[in-house]
């Protein structure tokens, strides 16, 4: 095998590889930017007390089939208290099924640390979103939102293992 043979066939593995990557890369890309909006969206409907807003967050299964959302979002807006003076960049937890390679599945799992509040309060909030489930669409966007604060209590909007029974 000649040299120029060769190095086609370097490159070609090479482009194969980039593609592969590529593809992977833009889904995982898209669905971290989403995640992001979403933190973003959390902490100012929490600050603002826009119950509304913050209800449309959540995927269709929990609307349809959570009573007590609601009064979870409103014992939340009572908890979180104050307005936001600072907050850790959020951590993100991704979880994926991937089938005949396409995602069938992909999960993310915000953590936001350090939420400082001009009344004095700090506060942790991590939450669980669903950005594809091709099984079950009615489960993308957020199922729970779990704030704890700084002495240990905690408030949980929604309700995960009724969106994710596995």
């Amino acid at each position: 095998m000649n040299s120029i043979m060769k190095k086609r066939i370097l490159l070609f593995i090479l482009l194969i590889i980039i593609a592969i990557q590529s593809g992977c890369s833009l889904v995982s890309n898209d669905s971290v930017m989403k995640a992001k909006k979403s933190s973003n969206d959390v902490l100012a409907f929490l600050e603002s007390k826009d119950t509304d807003k913050l209800r449309s967050l959540f995927c269709d299964k929990i609307h349809a089939d959570y009573l007590e959302l609601d009064e979870d979002i409103e014992t939340a807006m009572m908890f979180f208290q104050g307005n936001i003076l600072s907050h850790d960049n959020p951590l993100y937890n991704e979880s994926e099924s991937i089938r005949n390679g396409e995602y069938v599945k992909y999960s993310v799992s915000p953590s936001i640390h350090e939420i400082k509040t001009d009344a004095g309060k700090t506060y942790h909030i991590i939450y669980y979103y669903t950005v594809v489930n091709t099984d079950y669409p009615e489960s993308v966007g957020i199922s729970e939102i779990m704030i704890k604060d700084e002495n240990g209590e905690t408030c949980k909007i929604g309700d995960y293992h009724l969106v994710n029974p596995e």
